[in-house]
């Protein structure tokens, strides 16, 4: 449907645009929550993009939720853009199989998820942390 995603079957699209979906309505929801906690228009519009920029550094893509310093653990836990990209790259390489030149090259989905921290992640765990 899309150039360049994975075009196995209609299922793993379907899983993309749910994905997407949820993860609009959870930022949303961020936003919504970060203008009630504050009491003014100016203030929210400061405070969002500081807990976004958060959420986005400790997403997983920027760091590897296996390296955060004890004291951070928490945050990608919560970050909504961490389960979101974790679900989105494990409905995208699950299955897929890669070309290899070198013996250190990935030659599956399963090892490329592995190499960035998501081994154990699929669509369903990854929204069901969403949900916590």
């Amino acid at each position: 449907p899309m150039r360049g995603l994975n075009k196995s079957h209609m299922g793993k699209f379907g899983k993309f645009l749910g994905l997407v979906t949820v993860e609009s309505f959870t930022s949303s929801a961020i936003g919504l929550s970060v203008g009630s906690l504050v009491s003014s228009p100016e203030a929210a519009n400061a405070l969002g993009p500081a807990v976004m920029v958060i959420f986005i550094v400790f997403g997983g893509y920027y760091c590897n939720p296996e390296n955060v310093p004890l004291a951070f653990r928490w945050i990608p836990r919560v970050s909504l853009i961490k389960h979101g990209f974790e679900g989105l790259a494990a409905n995208e390489f699950r299955g897929l199989s890669f070309e290899t030149k070198l013996p250190t090259d990935v030659a599956t989905g399963e090892q490329a998820l592995q190499r960035i921290g998501f081994g154990e992640s699929t669509v369903p765990k990854c929204l069901a942390g969403r949900g916590r």
